[in-house]
């Protein structure tokens, strides 16, 4: 699994429930950072933050959309809109398996992972 946020806080909070979960994920705080390791290696899920400033997750979405089918991702965000269309139904519309909305307790993460099913 690869984590994608850019807040260091919630990138390692995400993580660390994951980790008490007994997932092995993996963490990138950038967009460019994420492609970079989804060109490397091999994941069965992609939880990515929507809204980064470099290459935000709308754009990584699609990059890895087409080329990854069996890629589960999970986009999250704190809500927001672009030209009055939510980034979350964007998300979906692009390809995301799932949404969280941003805060989030930790139980809706697991369901959230629980319902994608196994990889």
């Amino acid at each position: 699994m690869l984590v994608v946020d850019d807040d260091p806080e919630i990138l390692s909070t995400l993580l660390a429930i994951l980790r008490a979960s007994h997932f092995e994920p993996a963490g990138a705080s950038t967009g460019r950072n994420a492609l970079a390791l989804l060109r490397e290696q091999e994941f069965d899920v992609l939880l990515l933050d929507v809204v980064m400033p470099d290459v935000d997750g709308l754009e990584v979405l699609r990059a890895v959309r087409g080329k990854k089918p069996g890629l589960k991702i999970v986009a999250m965000s704190a809500g927001g809109s672009i030209q009055g269309m939510d980034y979350l139904r964007l998300a979906r519309d692009l390809g995301a398996d799932q949404t969280l909305k941003k805060p989030f307790p930790a139980a809706a993460l697991l369901e959230t992972l629980r319902e994608l099913g196994p990889a």
